[in-house]
């Protein structure tokens, strides 16, 4: 974190470098609010289907279902919902927080 802290600017490639890592190395919260700073910092300009898919794999894994909600929202919002990579993850996001209604 301390490098991509310092990096003057930040792509696509970096911010899902550092949120499937950090997903990967079992920190799925860590994950989730990387993906917070990076909507934030970045106004969604960098969002691609690999940011949603990693950070739907987080919140599935930490189980929240107020949170996937949210995240079905983001996916909504910048048109990922065509993806087919990104449908497969968001029904797995739902059914993982409890929600086989919503994965439907």
């Amino acid at each position: 974190m301390k490098l991509f802290d310092k990096m003057p600017e930040r792509d696509p490639l970096s911010w899902n470098s550092m949120l499937s890592a950090c997903f990967r190395n079992g920190k799925p919260e860590r994950a989730v609010r990387l993906f917070v700073w990076m909507v934030g910092e970045e106004n969604g300009r960098v969002l691609d289907q690999h940011s949603m898919t990693c950070v739907m794999k987080a919140v599935g894994r930490i189980g929240f279902l107020g949170l996937a909600i949210q995240v079905h929202g983001f996916v909504e919002k910048f048109g990922f919902g065509d993806v087919s990579e990104v449908c497969a993850s968001l029904i797995d996001m739902n059914i993982k927080c409890g929600a086989v209604g919503l994965a439907e």
